[in-house]
């Protein structure tokens, strides 16, 4: 049997569930999974998971959200991660790795469904050396066919899917761009380290850094708001069903009692 980074199958049910709440055509993702996989017909990620692994090991886990608490949080803690950066592994949610980009923060890698960063911005980071994690859905086929001159320039890809996993394209589990970065690295690391999220709030705002297009905060929408019920469910998830020691900092942890 295939690893779990490669397809967690013990998620299907979790993710079938999910599906059918929102009413999501399985079809359509599996269409999508297609396409990423033509495009990426070549290539093999297994490198890609193994320098994961080696630079996340050992390190502090830092996750970031796009929440509309992130930038008091790298305000907070920005000098420490540009003073000790080889201390950390820091992750980046779609468009959140903007806001570490304004702090002179590269993030080691990006999950992203295509809809928080511009396909120029998302060239800035790969010309830099950033994974980019693609996620393929049954919603962003069209902007999946923008990007792909993109995907087949760089190498630094991984192809992701919610349909059953067809490799090179993974399902390592997760939902949200917020939660399926933590997936996968579950996956490639002890359970030994923890996750400290930042930018992870879950109240009645859609933070700036959510949508490429947003200039500021916005409103919550009731779609945005089932879909952080659902990450924050996948992150308790993560702590009781499979162990993972997780902290959402601001909520399970203040940010002056973190042990950096």
């Amino acid at each position: 049997m295939e690893p779990n980074w490669i397809y967690f199958r013990e998620f299907r049910n979790t993710f079938i569930s999910i599906q059918n709440s929102f009413g999501f055509d399985p079809k359509k993702e599996i269409l999508a999974r297609n396409q990423l996989s033509q495009i990426l017909h070549d290539r093999d990620p297994t490198s890609l998971i193994t320098e994961i692994t080696h630079r996340a090991s050992g390190r502090t886990i830092c996750c970031f959200g796009a929440g509309p608490n992130l930038s008091d949080h790298l305000q907070a803690k920005n000098s420490v991660w540009l003073t000790t950066r080889e201390k950390f592994f820091l992750i980046a949610a779609d468009g959140s790795a903007n806001a570490l980009w304004e702090k002179q923060l590269l993030p080691d890698f990006i999950i992203s469904d295509l809809d928080g960063l511009s396909y120029e911005q998302m060239e800035v980071f790969l010309q830099r050396g950033v994974i980019i994690v693609v996620l393929a859905h049954g919603d962003n086929t069209q902007t999946l066919e923008t990007f792909a001159p993109l995907f087949k320039k760089h190498t630094r890809i991984i192809g992701t899917t919610q349909a059953p996993a067809v490799f090179p394209i993974l399902n390592p589990g997760g939902f949200t761009d917020g939660d399926r970065g933590l997936f996968l690295l579950h996956h490639l690391i002890p359970l030994s380290q923890s996750f400290f999220l930042f930018g992870y709030e879950f109240g009645t705002t859609i933070g700036k850094y959510s949508k490429n297009q947003y200039l500021d905060d916005q409103p919550m929408t009731e779609m945005k708001r089932k879909k952080l019920n659902i990450c924050r469910d996948l992150i308790h998830q993560l702590r009781t069903r499979w162990d993972r020691s997780v902290k959402v900092v601001g909520i399970d942890q203040s940010i002056q009692m973190l042990p950096f």
